[in-house]
């Protein structure tokens, strides 16, 4: 028989089969995103269990990282008879007479600028005079840019400088007050004033402002009015320690916004965990950590960054498991090497290298590079990659070979993040081009250009948790378009290249929309058990190439079944999972050569789950050999070792119900390995 006639014979089973190999490892492996810290396990590579990837810090580390300060503790009153009457207390806030010099001229009663209401330091300081004394005023032009406000403050030099005393006005502070003269019935000593001032000073930090600081100024009581005053905590100095490799600029460009500005806990943290976030830190064993210094200048607060760098420059790890094609090589080994801050910015180049064995069929590679822009909360990344790949074992006859390459560009930002929660978005743009061969002759081509939008949130709180643990949850949409015609893209409907072709004759085209979603839940039980609730699916009204559409099998879906057993337009996919920290050696520890820089023991380090996964998926307009709808079930076991060094994780699952795996094998077995070399 002729090669052609093969072909024609064969053409439904090389689409499937080309289908199955493009998600299959040999296929286009996608490249991890740069919104969030690289994962123990490689993002693209198929790993057994639920996969959080949520980068927040471990119990404890915010109390670690943030030193200098302490929110100061209500004391025990004391028996004391020197009493006054006092019947209304009184918060002002101490502002610095040097915020007004060069705009504001001090008269009798106060002061009167000439202002630009450009100046966003001393607008906020008028805020709070206007706020205060609700004082109208005049412009100057008709721009409305300049103006002239004259208002009036109490103004003198005390032991800490000279400041002028603006009132507070906040209904909640108003009611604390309140409630302080009911429960002392209106009879203050001195004691007791001071205590007010720890329970003001409370009031403000607990409301983000850690280190404004209540104080009773020297006074005598008049009117059994008694004032209490508040000297915010401005950012001074910032210093940086440890530091080997990073340039004490790069390290100081996330504080650089908040010196001369008012302290307060989300703009520090956002700007210590930004540095957290830094390549050549985030496997150190601490990274970075703040500790508070009184500064030379009355009423602020000095600051230094301690930072603790990697041992190396490189990170080089090798991964290893068996979740590739048997077409095109079961097992995979994978080599990823990242040089941080290669240029001095922040910046990272990352490669990886995967060859597949028995048969030997796949090889792929990919470079990217990643630095910030801007600010050090946008990121802007790049990449290209390579697979090339054979088939094999009794398809080698038909001598089919492929060759997917993309390109890909995006720029991140996270909009905040603190200890407990963060949120990014990405945006992007990639070209794909995927071609397969037979006799060296094109059968197939599939063109993409591909535009993304995506939101990721993550968070942790308490519900239902054991005391001193915490759940997780991480959420994340996105939208993918591809655009026929653009860059080079196929046609944007019915492409004459096309690889798939639908039950009515159209091919599909470079033109679609997908709405990509996902959920992670980790549930903290009793006894170092936990419970993951894993969702994640997409949908699509279009005619999707194999590129496109979602997987349904394999060891990040359906575990009982082979990898991208079915592909599918839209679908989703459901995993419930108990896993429990090995109930035994929890108090030895795993020696230091397969630990890593984080130390642990074996019972923490080893974990044993249940699990049960469900996946549907439904295809658009079907060929008449095709299933439109399929549903997968399954349940197993799973085993992982963990460590900041070495990991593995391993699934043996079989399917529930009467479809039985493409593979013929029952139960599924997976397993991945990871080697952190250094």
């Amino acid at each position: 028989m002729s090669v052609v006639g093969v072909r024609q014979r064969s053409r439904v089973l090389i689409r499937v089969l080309t289908l199955v190999l493009a998600f299959s490892g040999i296929g286009p492996v996608q490249s991890a995103g740069p919104l969030i810290p690289d994962p123990a396990m490689p993002r693209d590579m198929d790993v057994p269990g639920p996969l959080l990837d949520i980068p927040l810090p471990a119990e404890g580390a915010e109390e670690e990282a943030l030193k200098g300060f302490r929110v100061p503790l209500k004391r025990e009153r004391v028996p004391d008879e020197n009493r006054v009457e006092v019947n209304r207390l009184s918060v002002k806030r101490l502002i610095p007479i040097q915020q007004f010099e060069g705009k504001c001229a001090k008269t009798e009663s106060g002061f009167t600028c000439d202002i630009n209401l450009d100046d966003d330091a001393l607008q906020q300081v008028l805020d709070e005079v206007l706020k205060a004394y609700r004082k109208q005023f005049a412009m100057f032009d008709q721009a409305g840019i300049n103006v002239r406000l004259t208002f009036d403050v109490d103004c003198n030099h005390t032991e800490y400088g000279e400041f002028c005393a603006v009132p507070v006005l906040d209904p909640a502070l108003d009611q604390l007050l309140k409630s302080v003269l009911q429960e002392y019935e209106n009879q203050f000593s001195i004691f007791d004033l001071e205590d007010v001032s720890i329970r003001v000073t409370n009031f403000f930090r607990e409301r983000d402002r850690i280190l404004d600081t209540a104080f009773l100024p020297p006074q005598t009581v008049e009117n059994a009015s008694v004032e209490i005053h508040l000297l915010e905590g401005r950012l001074g100095k910032v210093a940086v320690k440890g530091n080997q490799r990073y340039e004490p600029e790069v390290l100081l460009k996330p504080f650089e916004k908040l010196v001369d500005e008012p302290v307060t806990r989300s703009e520090i943290t956002q700007s210590l965990l930004s540095v957290w976030d830094y390549p050549g830190l985030r496997l150190a064993e601490r990274r970075a950590q703040l500790t508070f210094f009184p500064d030379e200048e009355v009423g602020k607060t000095a600051l230094e960054l301690e930072v603790f760098e990697e041992k190396y420059p490189i990170n080089l790890g090798f991964s290893l498991d068996n979740s590739g094609s048997e077409y095109s090589g079961i097992y995979r080994g994978r080599l990823n090497l990242d040089w941080n801050n290669p240029t001095g910015a922040a910046d990272r180049f990352s490669a990886s290298l995967l060859n597949n064995a028995s048969p030997s069929n796949g090889r792929f590679y990919a470079f990217d590079y990643m630095r910030p822009v801007i600010t050090p909360d946008y990121h802007v990344s790049m990449g290209v990659s390579r697979n090339q790949f054979e088939i094999g074992q009794e398809l080698e006859v038909f001598e089919i070979d492929g060759v997917t390459e993309q390109m890909y560009l995006a720029l991140d930002r996270v909009f905040w993040q603190t200890f407990r929660t963060r949120l990014a978005a990405s945006a992007g743009l990639t070209l794909k081009d995927a071609l397969t061969r037979q006799t060296d002759i094109v059968t197939a081509q599939d063109k993409l250009s591909v535009f993304n939008f995506g939101l990721d949130f993550l968070d942790s709180d308490e519900l239902l948790a054991p005391v001193g643990r915490s759940n997780q949850l991480r959420l994340n949409v996105a939208y993918h378009r591809g655009v026929g015609d653009l860059f080079g893209a196929m046609e944007g409907e019915n492409a004459s290249n096309s690889s798939r072709t639908g039950g009515d004759g159209t091919k599909a085209g470079g033109s679609f929309g997908k709405l990509v979603f996902g959920a992670v839940r980790k549930q903290q039980l009793f006894a170092d058990t936990m419970l993951w609730l894993r969702v994640n699916g997409q949908y699509s009204p279009d005619l999707l190439v194999s590129l496109e559409q979602m997987a349904l099998g394999g060891p990040s879906s359906v575990r009982a079944y082979p990898t991208a057993e079915f592909l599918r337009d839209s679908g989703y996919f459901l995993s419930l999972e108990w896993s429990s920290n090995l109930p035994f050696f929890k108090e030895t520890a795993v020696p230091g050569w397969v630990a890593g820089s984080t130390a642990t023991t074996w019972g923490r380090a080893i974990t044993v789950s249940l699990f049960v996964d469900h996946a549907s998926g439904w295809l658009n307009n079907p060929l008449d050999n095709e299933d439109e709808s399929i549903a997968l079930s399954g349940a197993g076991l799973g085993l992982g070792f963990n460590t900041s060094r070495f990991s593995m994780n391993m699934s043996l699952a079989t399917p529930l119900g009467d479809r039985e795996p493409s593979n013929e094998r029952d139960p599924q077995f997976f397993v991945n390995m990871l080697f952190q070399l250094f």
